[in-house]
């Protein structure tokens, strides 16, 4: 390759084309034209990935990326991302099914696995897990292990908490905090949640 960058690996940055890349690993980069700024490690990471300005690291981490601006770091970490700018996914699959869905952030094992929407925030191994196929919300944050795994379309809600919000799946504008909190429905909306069902006292001391 005559291209300015560092390219270690079997084919690592084979038919790359473009300045200030770092591409190491078998396959890593190999088919990323038009990247720069691009750094890829790992097998298979960032293989056909071409946006600009990308961080992948790990096991087929981004490896279509053609976004400006993401973060993949972990095994299948932004798997599946293509248009989706500025997302940033670390942990083992995490942010796995996202192609165009914009300004995400999830960390932690498995987290925002099958989410596809925009601007939302899964932090906890499998927060924001999701459905695959059907989880498209946006504008939600689930901070905790398996807070929101159940997501599909509801949007606006914040959950903190662990195993917070796993039963909201269509629900909207919803708060949910504390360990095992849960909104009154699936699909229930404008509502908020303090504790789970063994909280019986609200207690505001002063």
């Amino acid at each position: 390759n005559a291209y300015e960058g560092v390219y270690i690996g079997k084919e690592a940055g084979k038919s790359a084309n473009s300045n200030y890349q770092v591409f190491i690993g078998t396959k890593a980069g190999e088919n990323a034209n038009g990247a720069t700024r691009a750094v890829a490690v790992g097998w298979n990471a960032g293989l056909s990935a071409t946006g600009d300005d990308f961080v992948a690291v790990g096991y087929r981490a981004g490896r279509i990326n053609t976004a400006t601006g993401t973060i993949s770091i972990g095994y299948d970490a932004g798997y599946s991302q293509t248009s989706a700018a500025a997302n940033i996914h670390i942990g083992y699959e995490a942010g796995y099914s996202y192609t165009t869905g914009r300004y995400n952030a999830n960390i932690g094992y498995q987290s925002g696995k099958f989410q596809t929407g925009m601007n939302n925030v899964f932090i906890g191994a499998t927060a924001g897990l999701g459905v695959s196929g059907s989880s498209t919300g946006g504008r939600n944050i689930g901070i905790g292990a398996s807070a929101l795994t159940g997501l599909t379309t509801g949007s606006n809600n914040t959950v903190l908490g662990r195993a917070a919000g796993t039963t909201i799946t269509t629900g909207n504008n919803l708060i949910a905090i504390g360990s095992d909190a849960q909104a009154s429905s699936a699909s229930a909306t404008n509502e908020i949640t303090l504790g789970d069902a063994n909280i019986t006292l609200l207690r505001i001391p002063g």
